[in-house]
């Protein structure tokens, strides 16, 4: 974590060897890598499709399944 007030470079995290839902895709995307920067995703794709950076965090997922996330929008109305 960054303390300074002003920032030198972008934080990085890169989650890879992940299985990663494509639900726009209908389709897994395997050995799966995310790229977050900033706190904000800013690119996912198999590996070799995404360009991972050095030098950063990383974190490998060892296969497990990434869901995008998901909202419970479960309520009850009352008058």
């Amino acid at each position: 974590m960054n303390t300074s007030k002003e920032r030198t470079r972008d934080e990085i995290l890169v989650l890879e060897n992940g299985r990663i839902l494509d639900i726009e895709n209908e389709r897994f995307i395997e050995r799966g890598v995310i790229i977050v920067r900033d706190k904000l995703i800013s690119d996912i794709g198999s590996r070799g499709e995404v360009e991972i950076p050095k030098n950063v965090e990383t974190i490998d997922l060892k296969g497990n399944v990434v869901l995008p996330g998901l909202i419970d929008a479960h309520m009850h109305l009352t008058t």
